[in-house]
């Protein structure tokens, strides 16, 4: 039976105000009572852990009593049918089973133990350990459990090609690149440490890339032939130690710290080399351990969160210069990205930086959504106004061709990189998005920016190119047309667009088509492999993006904004919080996809108190599609 939470307007202003109440002292007692800042896992599929025990391995340090804190949480993340998945409820995942079984394997477990004869077995099912991505190809051969002749190559030469010329490794995604510059060393050395074989995952199919191109038949001659300047080599390294931080973070993702590490070690470093410890310490910093087990975090995300909590406790009322908005402001500010990054070197040499990045240091490498959301708040407290107008002028030079917003550079959309046999998870590239795009438009009409503007105008014709015919917009990096949506309608309403507009009227059918009867919202990450919505069950993340979109577009008042609202109330835990277990954040559409441990906090906080806000403002004829009334969407 479905229970229809009470949308009584006095009553539902009350319980929204206790609501509200509850998760501001609950998100002031989850703020670090020193820094001022917010930090909360961010959970990944187990490949990232499996990739942790080989890394120690390989390296030669291993952490035994870790490994075994690894190997629980590994196991007890396993499903039925043996396999290891992207995501709660998705199907069983080859790639990550095979690396879970041998990351199981090589602390100890038996092949023959019940659990790992699933695994096996799920592995040779789904087609062979013959048939797994490019990353655990070469995993697997850098522990000598599959022959270097089955990885894609990745030449040094590439190193030597200008960053201005039509083809250069800036071409690609900034992630992709700090993998790749190290994976050049490690391919060309093809260092093995000989940790085992996992024979017992073949399916005797043979190995092979999963598409034949031009790039895989150059691949074959460059396995046959290879050229590895020495200068090729020198200026791979010199890039590796350019990137690294002083704190020994390397790109801000674990791979790439993963890759780096590995590539110093083939070029001599030896595991108690300075650099090599720090960096070492600096991936330490990535895990989380509690009675489920150790874990490693693909990445961390202090900025985010802070700049995301801070800005709902801003939005439900603290005035600026209450003590916690006080301490995250300087906290912020003290992370404030003012070193030309890789972003620099093909398109944008000269511009002055400005910005902020993700993590705690990742200074070459800040994004335009984390810049947008600190400067807004920023904006909004009223604090660090030469910061936010650097912050402003780095997103304005950001802008790409075709007026969107890519996350972390401009123009990346060579497709041809997504080509290359390396490219399987088919993320090489860092194109604009929709949603990056809303965030820079919130961004600039809170600093005075309207629909007139050249630069605003070309950002709305390539949203309205962008528009879904189901009035949704996709979602880079959040699930998936309830993220992009929300974000772009609190964009377009930013810099003027009315209410009554087209685009937003579409957007705003999608989201009465696709609320649930008991007034949640749920979105799949099925939905980027159908190409449309793909309904699950409701969260609390995005509840708040489809109610924070209807308050933007001036549909408070409205049942199935009352709906949004009253379900949210309904969910709240006694002492404030939200439980979440979905995976609502994107990494790679497809490929991988987070678990934010803060999403189900501050989102759904921001959203009652912008709710309740637009409510009390509330005057509008917005004409609604049909009666209002939700129907259940479609479970895809």
């Amino acid at each position: 039976m479905v229970v229809t939470p009470a949308t009584d307007g006095a009553a539902l202003r009350g319980r929204v105000e206790r609501a509200i109440e509850r998760q501001v002292a609950r998100l002031q007692s989850l703020q670090h009572p020193v820094s001022g800042h917010w930090e909360a896992e961010l959970e990944a599929n187990d490949t990232i852990t499996a990739e942790w025990i080989l890394l120690m391995r390989l390296l030669g340090c291993p952490d035994a009593r870790r490994e075994q804190a690894a190997a629980r949480w590994i196991r007890g993340r396993q499903s039925e049918d043996g396999a290891w998945r992207l995501y709660p409820g998705a199907p069983g995942d080859l790639s990550t089973t095979a690396e879970c079984y041998f990351a199981l394997k090589l602390v100890g477990d038996a092949p023959e133990a019940p659990h790992m004869a699933r695994a096996a077995g799920f592995v040779r099912a789904a087609g062979g350990v013959e048939r797994v991505r490019a990353f655990t190809r070469i995993h697997l051969a850098l522990a000598g459990a599959c022959d270097f002749a089955h990885v894609p190559v990745l030449p040094t030469w590439l190193l030597l090609i200008p960053p201005r010329a039509p083809f250069s490794i800036y071409d690609m995604s900034s992630w992709a690149r700090s993998c790749v510059v190290p994976l050049t060393l490690l391919l060309d050395a093809q260092p093995v440490v000989p940790l085992g074989r996992v024979d017992e995952l073949a399916a005797g199919v043979g190995w092979a890339y999963p598409r034949t191109n031009a790039f895989t038949l150059a691949d074959r001659v460059l396995h046959r032939v290879r050229i590895s300047p020495r200068i090729a080599r020198e200026r791979a390294l010199a890039w590796i130690l350019e990137h690294f931080e002083t704190s020994g973070d390397f790109g801000g993702i674990f791979p790439a710290m993963m890759y780096a590490l590995l590539a110093l070690r083939s070029c001599g470093y030896r595991i108690d080399d300075p650099l090599v410890t720090r960096a070492l310490a600096a991936l330490d910093r990535f895990g989380r351990e509690d009675s489920a087990g150790f874990r490693m975090q693909s990445c961390v995300s202090p900025v985010w969160d802070t700049a995301l909590c801070a800005t709902a406790l801003a939005e439900a009322g603290l005035p600026a210069d209450d003590p916690a908005l006080a301490r995250a402001a300087a906290w912020l500010l003290g992370k404030e990205v003012t070193r030309p990054g890789d972003w620099a070197a093909r398109t944008r040499p000269g511009v002055r930086p400005g910005g902020w990045s993700f993590e705690h240091d990742n200074t070459l490498y800040p994004d335009v959504d984390d810049t947008c959301v600190v400067a807004l708040l920023m904006s909004r407290l009223g604090r660090g106004q030469k910061a936010v107008a650097r912050a402003v002028d780095w997103v304005l030079a950001m802008q790409s061709r075709d007026g969107g917003w890519a996350a972390f550079d401009v123009d990346n959309t060579r497709a041809l990189w997504n080509a290359i046999p390396f490219a399987d998870h088919g993320a090489m590239l860092d194109p604009p998005t929709a949603d990056i795009t809303g965030r820079a438009l919130e961004l600039l009409g809170a600093v005075g920016f309207d629909a007139r503007h050249p630069v605003v105008r070309r950002a709305l014709r390539f949203l309205s190119r962008a528009q879904e015919r189901d009035g949704s917009w996709p979602g880079r990096w959040g699930v998936h047309y309830l993220y992009g949506t929300s974000v772009v309608v609190r964009g377009l309403r930013a810099v003027g667009v009315p209410e009554h507009d087209g685009r937003l009227a579409r957007a705003v059918a999608f989201f009465v088509r696709t609320q649930h009867p008991d007034g949640g919202w749920g979105e799949s990450p099925k939905s980027y492999e159908s190409g449309r919505f793909v309904a699950a069950p409701a969260t609390a993340s995005q509840t708040a993006w489809a109610l924070s979109a209807l308050s933007a577009a001036g549909l408070a008042g409205h049942p199935v904004a009352r709906r949004g609202a009253a379900w949210l109330c309904a969910h709240q835990k006694p002492a404030g919080g939200w439980d979440e277990a979905a995976f609502t954040g994107t990494g790679f559409p497809g490929h991988f996809y987070i678990r934010y441990h803060f999403y189900r906090e501050h989102y759904p906080l921001a959203a009652l108190a912008r709710w309740r806000r637009a409510l009390d403002q509330e005057n509008y004829s917005f004409s609604m599609p049909g009666n209002g009334n939700a129907a259940p969407a479609s479970s895809g």
